[in-house]
């Protein structure tokens, strides 16, 4: 008898604990691991239309729970921690507290970082490691993607084709 794809498939965000999620009124403290990745993820409306959402993720190491997981949200996430970069530099740097408030449509996000962080451990770094980032949510490393010309660049010939294949699904819509 062959193995059944119910046997074999793990859904992501299962029982496992291996995505993080925020409730409302939840605050968590965490060390970023990896740099973003980027994904899609669709969701079906009550009008049966589609909503394709764009997501980063993250391999963090969650000081609370004292383990390594996946996290995973939206642009305003992606853009508060962009927001931290001139003053505490890259993320992977220093421990941030991410708080949710509200339900549904009125959540939010606030990214706070920690005035005392802590390095993360070999024994840390190696429980990140065992993450497979990219499978878990089925995406690609953002770098792959940001193919912005150095600032002092300046783009001649803009007529040079460009492979939509190499992009994700959605991702210039």
């Amino acid at each position: 008898m062959s193995d059944s794809i119910y046997q074999t498939h793990k859904p992501a965000g299962g029982s496992d604990g291996l995505f993080l999620k925020l409730k409302d009124g939840d605050s968590v403290k965490m060390r970023i691991g990896t740099p973003p990745a980027i994904y899609e993820q669709s969701f079906t409306n009550e009008d049966g239309t589609v909503t394709i959402s764009t997501r980063y993720a993250w391999a963090v190491y969650n000081r609370s729970e004292e383990r390594a997981q996946v996290f995973s949200q939206g642009k305003s996430v992606f853009n508060q921690l962009a927001d931290l970069v001139d003053e505490w530099g890259e993320p992977t740097e220093f421990d941030i507290t991410v708080k949710r408030t509200g339900q549904q449509l009125e959540t939010r996000y606030s990214v706070t970082p920690a005035p005392k962080s802590v390095s993360l451990t070999a024994e840390q770094i190696k429980e990140i490691a065992t993450i497979d980032l990219l499978a878990a949510v089925k995406g690609h490393w953002l770098s792959d993607f940001d193919k912005s010309p150095p600032k002092d660049k300046v783009i001649t010939d803009i007529d040079e084709p460009v492979n939509l294949d190499e992009m994700p699904p959605g991702f210039l819509t």
